[in-house]
C-alpha cells in the first residue's frame, strides 16, 4: 500500500504516526525484495545485505525498473596544483565512492583522489547532478 506524505500544518515535519505508517511500508518492501534476491546473494538478513551488492543483482532480475534509478551526472575537476580541467559526463543507476571529503553530502558529493596530469594525490573530484532520466 502506498501513502501520500502530507507534512504538518507549519510544514517543517512528518507527524510521527504517519512516519510510523512509511517506515513500515518500506521495510515490507525492503523484506519483499530481500526475499526475492536472498537465494542469489547468499546471505541472510542483516549479514551482507548493503544496496552496493543487492542493487545490481535486482536490476538483473527485474531490468524494466533500472530507468527509475538512471542519473545523469557530471564528475567535474580541477587540479589545485597544476591547473588541470577536466569534466566527464556519465549516466548510471548506482554511484560509489572512496576516499570521501569530511563534509560530503549528496548535494556536495566529492572525493579526493590523484591528478591525472601532475598525480599529486588529494585533489577533488565533485559529481554534478544534472537530472534524473525517467
Amino acid at each position: 500500500m502506498f501513502y501520500i506524505l502530507f507534512l504538518d500544518e507549519d510544514c517543517k515535519k512528518l507527524t510521527s504516526e504517519l512516519f510510523a505508517k512509511i517506515d513500515a511500508c518500506l521495510n515490507e518492501v525492503r523484506d519483499e525484495i530481500f526475499a526475492k534476491l536472498q537465494p542469489q546473494l547468499r546471505c541472510t538478513l542483516g549479514d551482507m545485505e548493503s544496496p552496493v551488492f543487492a542493487f545490481p543483482l535486482l536490476l538483473k532480475i527485474e531490468p524494466h525498473i533500472e530507468k527509475l534509478f538512471l542519473y545523469s551526472f557530471s564528475w567535474n575537476f580541477e587540479c589545485s596544483q597544476c591547473g588541470h580541467k577536466y569534466q566527464n559526463r556519465c549516466m548510471k543507476t548506482l554511484v560509489t565512492f572512496t576516499h570521501v571529503v569530511p563534509e560530503w553530502h549528496p548535494l556536495n558529493a566529492a572525493h579526493f583522489g590523484p591528478c591525472n596530469n601532475c598525480n599529486n594525490k588529494s585533489q577533488i573530484r565533485k559529481m554534478v547532478l544534472e537530472k534524473k532520466l525517467a
